[in-house]
């Protein structure tokens, strides 16, 4: 269902709820919403997803753990209130992927600055780190060769530990005693294997994951 474009921001939210509506009205089974980012659309899609429709939506979030705060802010629904019919969370991003090919050895690249801040953070992934080769080659341009994408997903208890921790270092806490897998972790993760370099994890994910 298209939904027309307005002039303002007001205008756009009023028909994008509009659109929600008469969708809602078709009695779907499932119901996918391109984003939420107002109270009106982010109410319909708690309350679509109250009804035993599965709904799909958007939240920009800089990570899973924010989310439920973002969903009760703009839902304005009360700290602590149940969120039990959100059933899964996802957040990803895309790297760069390192060249195969003429990728370079981190310990060899003469980044000291960087190879210190990965043995501070992840010491058993320096080993087979590697940084792109800026000169590139034949196989590659500038040292990349596509990408790749690093995320991280709250579900079933590890979704029910986030709920139940509400803020967000509390439920950083409780996750990181879970052995949850972040973005962070999962992006170094794929630095140790050699895919990404840790100067894009740096640039793309953020120097730590906070738990």
């Amino acid at each position: 269902m298209p939904v027309t474009n307005a002039e303002t921001d007001l205008e756009r939210n009023e028909k994008f709820r509009q659109a929600i509506v008469a969708s809602l009205r078709c009695q779907p089974d499932v119901l996918m919403i391109g984003d939420v980012r107002d109270r009106s659309a982010a109410r319909l899609a708690v309350e679509a997803a109250a009804t035993g429709r599965v709904v799909w939506t958007s939240v920009h979030c800089n990570g899973a753990l924010s989310v439920p705060g973002r969903l009760r802010d703009l839902a304005q629904i009360a700290e602590g209130a149940d969120l039990a019919d959100v059933n899964g969370i996802i957040s990803q991003r895309l790297v760069p992927t390192l060249c195969p090919n003429c990728k370079v050895p981190l310990r060899r690249s003469g980044d000291e600055a960087l190879l210190a801040w990965l043995e501070g953070v992840a010491p058993s992934a320096v080993d087979g780190a590697h940084v792109a080769n800026p000169c590139g080659c034949p196989e590659c341009r500038d040292g990349y060769a596509g990408r790749t994408v690093v995320g991280e997903v709250l579900e079933g208890e590890d979704l029910a530990a986030a709920l139940r921790a509400g803020a967000r270092s509390e439920a950083a806490r409780e996750l990181k005693a879970r052995g949850w897998l972040s973005m962070f972790r999962h992006a170094i993760s794929k630095v140790k294997d050699g895919t990404v370099s840790p100067r894009d994890v740096l640039e793309r994910v953020g120097d730590d994951d906070g738990l």
